[in-house]
């Protein structure tokens, strides 16, 4: 049996962390605080443009929309988690070790491993072809590749930034995540996922939607991370 935390989840401004004059020890503590409480905090001022998370969000509204005849031609092969996954093609509890019914969402989802030097420097080797496959991205839809490889970028950033801010709350050397061979491939290996809901969620089916938010409320949520 778990059990749930009910200690609100704390917001933390990294505006400060990004000025090296103002120094980040409140920024680390802050972080410190919420990973050893319930593990979750909302994040502020966190320094992505607005315009490219709208952008990010209007390409994906736009991916989604297309009959699924036009979006299955993103489809990936059965174990590659690339381009276009269905509903119901999907289920993180699996990750758990727990099983329900599958996912209620759509997902289109991209890495890094177009570049082949970044997929060997990750481990692609024989037998691993599935995990190290190339992005798959949709023909018809201008601007959609370079969008969100732009957020993709953007976001990659972002977490490189809040894991030095982990390594200091940890008491280790700033860049420990990245010089560390596994903190490396754990930069490298970062999936960005857009998913679409189009369903309304009851407490009853709460196990089948471990990879969102639940939602009692409104017909249709999107969201890309």
């Amino acid at each position: 049996m778990h059990e749930y935390s009910s200690t609100p989840i704390g917001v933390l401004d990294l505006e400060r962390s990004f000025k090296p004059e103002s120094g980040h020890q409140e920024t680390i503590e802050g972080l410190k605080s919420a990973c050893e409480t319930n593990g979750f905090l909302i994040i502020q001022n966190h320094g992505i443009p607005s315009e490219l998370i709208k952008e990010t969000e209007r390409h994906a509204k736009e991916f989604f929309a297309q009959p699924y005849e036009t979006k299955a031609l993103s489809k990936a092969p059965s174990g590659v988690f690339r381009g276009y996954t269905p509903v119901e093609k999907s289920a993180l509890s699996l990750s758990r070790d727990v099983e329900t019914p599958p996912d209620v969402c759509e997902i289109f989802s991209m890495n890094r491993f177009d570049d082949r030097g970044v997929a060997e420097k990750c481990g692609l080797k024989e037998g691993r072809e599935d995990f190290f496959a190339p992005n798959i991205w949709p023909s018809n839809l201008p601007g959609f590749k370079e969008t969100l490889q732009s957020y993709y970028a953007a976001m990659e950033g972002l977490a490189d930034h809040l894991m030095r801010l982990s390594a200091l709350a940890l008491d280790l050397e700033e860049d420990w995540f990245k010089d560390n061979t596994k903190g490396a491939y754990l930069r490298e290996a970062a999936t960005v996922a857009c998913d679409y809901f189009a369903n309304v969620l009851t407490p009853d089916y709460n196990k089948a939607h471990y990879d969102h938010f639940h939602l009692d409320h409104g017909p249709r949520y999107s969201s890309c991370d």
